[in-house]
């Protein structure tokens, strides 16, 4: 069975509490089925990881955020270029984690970048994939206004 953790309810720390209370009192048939995953609101990866290894709870890593969408009454996929061939194309949302930073910062955009390309990534692909995605999913005016920049 695999889980969201929910909210966070103002406090990821009693959040964390809360869930390790309530997981500790279920049965062991019931903790073989718990796995947890991420979600692109409230608990990322690296929020989850530690409680998981912790609690011996596998983690399901979600890496669909952005790209499977509702179409009428029916969901499509956008593009499955990151997991085909295109190893850029779905960095803007790395860019852009922790989930509270926004993009408007270009110095700190610039060395998250970076550290892409000296782990084998190509800048200029990273920054027009960074430019299309990011035109799609915010609405952040000072976001969008760093994006305009990004090839300058």
């Amino acid at each position: 069975m695999i889980l969201h953790l929910g909210g966070t309810f103002g406090n990821k720390a009693a959040t964390l509490d809360r869930f390790r209370e309530n997981y500790n009192g279920l049965s062991p048939s019931i903790k073989r089925r718990i796995v947890l995953e991420n979600d692109d609101v409230s608990w990322s990866v690296h929020d989850l990881l530690p409680l998981c290894e912790e609690l011996n709870i596998p983690l399901c890593l979600d890496f669909h955020h952005h790209n499977i969408l509702r179409h009428g009454s029916r969901y499509v996929a956008i593009d499955p270029k990151p997991y085909l061939s295109d190893r850029e194309y779905d960095l803007f949302s790395w860019l852009r984690n922790p989930l509270d930073y926004r993009m408007t910062d270009r110095e700190q955009t610039d060395r998250r970048i970076a550290a892409f390309v000296a782990a084998g990534l190509d800048d200029r692909r990273i920054r027009i994939w960074t430019i299309v995605r990011g035109a799609f999913l915010t609405d952040d005016p000072d976001e969008l206004a760093l994006l305009r920049t990004l090839l300058d």
